[in-house]
């Protein structure tokens, strides 16, 4: 393969459609970063869903919204483990269930065109018109502990403010040149999307794991301990902090809960001293959320990310507890 410095070599229109050269990316890019294959695998994928997601919102009108703990690695890169789902919300116009429906199908068809890869619809989920999952089961020479595919998750009912445009792209595209590979690609074009600020994110999952340690069984409260690590980077990242000054997080709690109720999801009114209050936060009271958050660790997070105890990331809830 010619470099980047070369003249002889020809451009690639689509790297997907080149499953050799992408993986010559995969593995170059990992042995470079440490990062692992199957990571920077999945994450190219996740970025063509994502673009997918894009092209369809301006072909439709309708603003999209990337949420998650996916839009807080790739597009704010605060947190620095791999997040495997794409969430968006999807701002619909007025109309019947019928056209509604007819928008949410238009997103899913615009990630196959982007992808390449036929989006397996969950309608045991579905609601007609307001929400709709698509597993994306993309090609893969990569065993790992990673779900198969990439999930993603519109919903027309989930909080989309505040938000600010970021530029996404792929971790392969970000690293080419670092290793001496050609960005003469397609897919090396940014990804332009509206995402959702980190403080609201924030708020959002210190609603979860206070659910999750109150009203959740062992399983749940495993389950959702990655999250532990996110509150923990969210409450070491000075623009969050700040953001807490302007956007109390009684109000954005608030505003979580309501939609979350009204999307008919599992959900928990903030402590009324705050989360520190929460049993999620006293590592006594959750053995198996500790047991779960270091195992988590060592799966997805990256080589050289900063790393929290388990008793440090509940330690900064406490530290906080004026802003929480």
């Amino acid at each position: 393969m010619a470099t980047a410095r070369g003249n002889t070599r020809a451009l690639i229109t689509l790297l997907r459609t080149r499953l050799d050269e992408l993986e010559v990316y995969v593995t170059r890019v990992a042995e470079a970063t440490g990062i692992p294959p199957a990571h920077l695998e999945k994450d190219f994928w996740v970025t063509e869903v994502l673009r997918g997601a894009s092209n369809a919102s301006g072909a439709t009108g309708c603003s999209v919204i990337f949420k998650g703990g996916t839009s807080l690695s790739k597009a704010h890169r605060i947190i620095q483990r791999f997040s495997e789902d794409v969430d968006l919300v999807v701002i619909l116009p007025e109309g019947g269930k019928s056209a509604k429906d007819s928008t949410l199908k238009t997103f899913v068809a615009a990630a196959e065109s982007t992808t390449g890869v036929e989006g397996l619809v969950d309608s045991s989920s579905a609601t007609k018109g307001v929400k709709r999952k698509a597993t994306f089961a993309y090609p893969t020479t990569h065993s790992s502990a990673l779900k198969p595919g990439v999930l993603m998750e519109l919903s027309t009912r989930g909080g989309a403010l505040p938000n600010r445009p970021l530029p996404i792209q792929s971790l392969i595209s970000e690293h080419a040149q670092t290793v001496d590979l050609p960005v003469d690609l397609e897919e090396a074009a940014p990804v332009n999307l509206l995402v959702l600020k980190p403080v609201r994110t924030l708020a959002e999952k210190l609603i979860l794991l206070h659910h999750a340690a109150t009203e959740g069984d062992t399983q749940r409260r495993a389950a959702t301990a990655r999250h532990y690590y996110d509150v923990d980077r969210l409450l070491h990242d000075d623009d969050v902090l700040s953001d807490l000054q302007s956007s109390p997080i009684d109000v954005l709690a608030r505003e979580v809960t309501e939609h979350s109720r009204a999307a008919g999801l599992p959900s928990a009114m903030r402590p009324r001293d705050g989360f520190s209050a929460s049993p999620a936060w006293d590592p006594s009271a959750t053995n198996s959320a500790e047991a779960a958050y270091s195992a988590v660790m060592d799966e997805l997070l990256w080589p050289g990310a900063p790393r929290a105890s388990f008793a440090e990331c509940c330690h900064r809830v406490h530290e906080l507890a004026k802003l929480l």
